[in-house]
């Protein structure tokens, strides 16, 4: 799933399909997404690259990422 990466994480696969790394998490994540729904250069591995992550981070995910959504959600408060 591309929302469970991180920010470098989307920015690597997104430089590796030849992609702007520009953005905001939301627009990074949607931009990888729109590529692999058409298939682009490269979309297979970067299909299994994230299926890979999935099979090891699926332990319900460590304090980083919980704090990271909890920051997400606080700032999106704010806004």
């Amino acid at each position: 799933d591309v929302s469970k990466l991180k920010v470098a994480e989307l920015k690597e696969k997104l430089k590796d399909a030849g992609l702007s790394t520009a953005g905001l998490k939301a627009e990074l994540a949607a931009r990888l997404r729109e590529h692999l729904e058409r298939g682009g250069s490269g979309a297979e591995d970067v299909i299994n690259g994230i299926n890979a992550k999935d099979d090891v981070d699926d332990d319900g995910g460590d304090a980083k990422t919980t704090a990271d959504a909890d920051a997400t959600d606080a700032f999106a408060d704010v806004a």
